[in-house]
């Protein structure tokens, strides 16, 4: 009896031993698995993670392509819209200007009008461009040091472009030049000292937006008052009505050249005009010997 005991005992506990190995192979089996499937997971998550970065850096580059260009856009639609006021502005001066001459026409009856030939008017037209080109360069560069004042000469093209070339442009005798004129190496030094002296008292650009603000006023009144006096021994009282171009405008001048023809006319045309007759420029004008003045009598920098 105590045999048959022992043995079946015996076989029960053969038969638990195999049935724990079964369920310890079943449990590493599924470790093994649920370890797998984190390993899994673990990268599909990993790739999912660097699949959404680079989608979000791809959105966060194009958001700012579209404010670059939104803002390209905007820069153009101001200068355009200034350009445009601009012209509105100037179109209805000269008409009032057409009708006072119509008029003063009608009460001097009888008198006669010299008849200028195209082709003078257009060499006199380019001298006169060139004359002033000349002049700004000068005073761009002032310094014998080197120093240049790129800006300076923006902030000028800003108030002659409307108060001189495009009033050349449509020819406007009393604005032209056939020669340089006596007062120009004066106006050249004048311009010169300005710079100097503008450089002392402000270390930024004039193109910089709030400096041009600040300072287009004063370049204009110089112009005004000091410079074109001096080269036409008289004053226009247009001058104190025409506005300085903006400066959205002047940087597109400046920076799209490609756009000029058709966002400043006048003074496309101008420039073409002094390309077609650079020989007669050079010859009749004066302008190489004052270059040549000009360039000996740049300003000295004082040391700091």
């Amino acid at each position: 009896m105590n045999h048959w005991v022992d043995t079946k005992t015996t076989r029960l506990l053969k038969q638990k031993d195999s049935l724990n190995r079964e369920a310890k192979k079943l449990e590493d089996k599924f470790i093994g698995r649920v370890n797998n499937l984190e390993e899994v997971f673990k990268q599909a998550l990993e790739k999912l993670t660097e699949d959404f970065s680079a989608e979000v850096l791809k959105i966060s580059t194009l958001c700012t392509e579209i404010e670059e260009n939104t803002l390209e856009i905007q820069r153009g639609v101001e200068a355009y819209k200034a350009h445009v006021d601009r012209l509105s502005n100037s179109e209805a001066r000269r008409l009032r200007k057409q009708i006072k001459d119509l008029e003063t026409r009608l009460e001097v009856s009888g008198q006669k009008v010299e008849n200028v030939t195209v082709n003078r008017v257009e060499v006199n037209k380019a001298k006169t461009l060139a004359i002033f080109d000349a002049i700004l360069f000068n005073i761009s560069n002032w310094s014998a040091s080197g120093d240049t004042a790129p800006d300076f000469e923006l902030a000028s093209q800003a108030v002659l472009f409307p108060t001189v070339y495009e009033r050349v442009m449509k020819g406007e005798e009393a604005y032209l030049l056939d020669a340089v004129p006596v007062s120009a190496l004066e106006v050249v030094k004048r311009g010169r000292e300005w710079v100097r002296y503008f450089r002392e008292v402000c270390p930024l650009s004039l193109v910089d937006p709030t400096t041009w603000k600040d300072n287009i006023e004063s370049v204009r009144s110089w112009w005004v008052n000091d410079a074109l006096a001096l080269i036409y021994e008289a004053r226009d009282p247009a001058w104190e009505e025409d506005a300085p171009f903006a400066l959205t405008e002047m940087i597109a001048w400046r920076d799209y050249p490609a756009n000029r023809a058709l966002s400043f006319p006048l003074i496309y045309d101008g420039m073409g005009c002094v390309e077609r007759h650079r020989d007669r420029i050079r010859e009749e004008t004066g302008l190489p010997d004052f270059n040549k003045t000009a360039i000996q009598t740049r300003l000295e920098v004082p040391v700091q």
